[in-house]
């Protein structure tokens, strides 16, 4: 498993990169960074590529993690996410739920091409808004 963070062209916005199976402390770990970086303004939007994450067997499980990322960040935030197979059958209507709870700006893509695209458009939309 493993959950790694890369800047992207566009300033503020970052390619989370997860393989494997999710442990609840390595995504935690990575939570407190992701926050940190939200909180200094550094961060404004994510694109999440999971096609190689493997769903945990245990959905409960599953869902009390998206819960604990979606908490980690602010209402509205943009969160593009790119899934494995299977995540629209066992978890997408849950997640989309959780996503609900939370007021979190949550859209599922096939590529991370089109998650950064929509990204993009959610941060300009946001700059001419507050402008």
């Amino acid at each position: 498993m493993s959950i790694e963070v890369n800047a992207l062209e566009m300033r503020g916005v970052a390619l989370v990169k997860v393989v494997g199976e999710i442990a609840r402390t390595d995504l935690g770990a990575a939570l407190i960074v992701m926050e940190k970086r939200v909180d200094s303004g550094d961060l404004r939007g994510l694109v999440v590529d999971a096609r190689e994450v493997e769903l945990h067997e245990r959905k409960a499980l599953g869902l009390e993690m998206w819960e604990d990322a979606l908490s980690a960040l602010p209402p509205g935030f943009p969160v593009a996410y790119i899934a494995p197979p299977g995540f629209e059958e066992k978890r997408a209507e849950g997640v989309a739920e959780t996503a609900r709870e939370w007021a979190s700006n949550l859209k599922l893509f096939e590529t991370v091409e089109r998650g950064e695209n929509w990204v993009s458009a959610q941060l300009a939309r946001r700059s001419m808004l507050a402008g």
